[in-house]
């Protein structure tokens, strides 16, 4: 049984040797009312998506895409990461954040993972100011 978020129950056939693990969060308050999302359908054929990955709508198919470019385009952010496969596959459900505090270096990890920036950046001033945000380096939160 699990007793708190986060405890670990390992596959069958896997090692006891491997420790436990945490899921990683992306909201920095997960009270109710402080952060808005929604579901979306995500475009297949993008591979494995990261938390906190920036999403925007592609307009010839309606489905969201990873914005690499992390442009003005941005919508919001992946709140669970998620494998969209490969082309063929059947589209994938996802939740995205549209307001809310992150923690921002959550957000930049994503961010680097996907190759969208350089070590150390985060959100261009463009992306952020379309989503009428701010980035709070003490707290490590973007709030949007």
């Amino acid at each position: 049984m699990v007793d708190a978020v986060g405890d670990v129950i390992l596959a069958p056939g896997s090692p006891a040797r491997i420790g436990p693990t945490t899921d990683v969060e992306l909201l920095s308050s997960t009270n109710p009312g402080s952060y808005l999302q929604r579901g979306v359908t995500l475009k297949v054929g993008q591979g494995y998506l990261p938390v906190g990955a920036p999403l925007k709508k592609d307009s010839g198919t309606n489905y969201y895409v990873v914005d690499t470019a992390n442009s003005t385009a941005v919508e919001g952010f992946l709140r669970y990461a998620a494998n969209t496969g490969v082309t063929g596959d059947i589209p994938k459900a996802a939740n995205i954040v549209t307001r809310g505090a992150l923690k921002y270096s959550v957000v930049k990890a994503a961010l680097l993972s996907l190759n969208a920036v350089s070590s150390g950046s985060g959100l261009t001033s463009g992306a952020i100011s379309t989503l009428n945000g701010r980035v709070d380096t003490v707290r490590d939160e973007f709030i949007f």
